[in-house]
């Protein structure tokens, strides 16, 4: 071989092999690949056009839910979502919020952030104002209604649905590309759609605001899912995606938090679920003896029927509250009775 040769096998090696090898890594590391929605799917995404909330429809299909060897998500197993759906693009605003309650709680006010200090009744209000006023007008498919996603739909919408690519954060690979967290947001909330859409066209699923979901809390899945059974107990409400003051370790799909169902801190907001009723859907969150002062005169809060949508508002008188109580376990009708044989023993002494 002369020189002349092995001049240029070594230009090859020293130049062209490490192209090679750094082309590998982008494509296989760096690079991200871009889904392209079948039309017939893209055209049954649907508009409230007075609120300009633009909801994206999900396909039904199954999933694998939860995270392996990750503290903050359940364990890895298969769920189904049976029947399709919409969820809004983003995160409900704060116009888009004072357009249907009339008033603003966010701290931080800006029109185009997602509202936050929102409870968990707060959201339902929300839905349910927004159910009356598009019932009337007939814009909700027949057998569907504008209320709060499950845990299984919201976790099934983040990780990209039936055409999912896996990425670890959602939307990316990369937590900053996803969304805002504690890494990246300055300390504050950012306004909606700033950061990469996941495969399904759905922005700040992880990051920005936790988002209320429509389930109890729970550690195991055994007792929820799409459609949640009976009546299911707990003290607090599944919160899904992170917030802006969360590390990156809470912003993947899987990562869950919980609250109570009154709390307003300045990380909560939700997202807006277009979906099949869930007539067979209540809850009630256990009342701790202790705290019994406090709670018992928010219990008919606490006690929501079978179809919230079906009611004037979300509160029940007390012939109600008994009713659910009678249908509930033994467990919890003893609760009940303690707390009010407390109360009775009180007003005596």
């Amino acid at each position: 071989m002369n020189k002349r040769n092995i001049y240029r096998f070594l230009i090859f090696v020293l130049f062209f092999i490490p192209l090679f090898i750094l082309g590998m890594i982008y494509f296989t590391c760096i690079h991200e690949y871009n889904v392209h929605m079948p039309k017939s799917e893209i055209d049954k995404n649907r508009m409230i056009s007075s609120l300009d909330i633009y909801m994206v429809y999900i396909k039904s299909g199954s999933f694998i839910m939860g995270s392996k060897n990750d503290q903050f998500s359940m364990p890895l197993h298969k769920e189904n979502v049976i029947q399709s759906y919409w969820l809004s693009k983003y995160e409900i605003t704060q116009k888009q919020y004072q357009e249907i309650m009339g008033s603003n709680p966010s701290k931080l006010k800006n029109e185009l952030f997602p509202v936050h200090c929102v409870s968990w009744f707060d959201a339902l209000k929300f839905c349910k104002k927004l159910n009356d006023r598009e019932m009337r007008k007939g814009r909700i498919p027949k057998g569907y209604v504008y209320r709060l996603p499950t845990e299984v739909e919201w976790e099934y919408a983040a990780k990209g649905g039936a055409y999912s690519l896996g990425y670890k954060y959602g939307a990316s690979r990369f937590a900053n590309l996803a969304g805002w967290f504690v890494d990246n947001s300055n300390g504050q909330i950012h306004e909606i759609g700033l950061k990469k859409a996941n495969e399904l066209g759905l922005c700040d699923m992880t990051g920005n605001v936790r988002e209320w979901c429509v389930d109890i809390y729970h550690k195991r899945n055994d007792i929820m899912g799409l459609y949640p059974g009976n009546i299911i107990m707990g003290e607090s409400i599944v919160l899904k995606g992170g917030g802006w003051g969360d590390s990156k370790n809470y912003m993947t799909p899987g990562s869950r938090l919980s609250n109570s169902p009154y709390g307003t801190h300045m990380t909560l907001g939700f997202r807006l679920c277009l979906g099949p009723k869930l007539n067979i859907w209540k809850h009630i969150i256990t009342i701790k003896k202790e705290h019994f002062d406090r709670e018992i005169k928010h219990f008919k809060k606490i006690l929501i029927p079978l179809d919230y949508f079906s009611k004037e508002g979300i509160d029940l008188n007390e012939e109600e509250a008994q009713v659910l109580v009678k249908d509930n376990q033994d467990n919890i009708k003893s609760k009940k009775t303690t707390i009010k044989t407390d109360i009775k023993m009180n007003s005596k002494e």
